[in-house]
């Protein structure tokens, strides 16, 4: 199905997406109505916007999150000192970072 926002968000209503998951409904668009995944999460961002439920980055939860991919061209022992706890802090202040995934180059 292709269609304007206005569109989307009459069928989404009528599928009763207000009281679905995030990825459910992005699942549905893909599966049932055969959108292209980029466009399911631009659609699925869209409705949850117009219903105000939530901001960019925000879980229906309520919690936050963000992420932010970055190459740096140095030795890793030298980027992971410069996240040390000191340094974040100086940085971040109290907010929290968590490193939850390193990964090494493939040059």
């Amino acid at each position: 199905m292709e269609g304007s926002r206005k569109q989307w968000t009459r069928a989404l209503d009528t599928l009763g997406a207000v009281a679905m998951a995030h990825k459910d409904i992005a699942r549905y668009l893909k599966d049932e109505e055969d959108v292209p995944p980029c466009w399911t999460q631009t659609i699925t961002d869209g409705d949850e916007r117009i219903r105000c439920l939530g901001d960019t980055g925000q879980h229906r939860s309520g919690i936050y999150d963000g992420n932010k991919s970055k190459t740096f061209n140095l030795p890793i022992t030298k980027l992971f000192a410069a996240f040390a706890a000191r340094q974040c802090k100086r940085w971040l202040g109290d907010v929290a970072l968590i490193m939850k995934k390193a990964a090494w180059g493939d040059r």
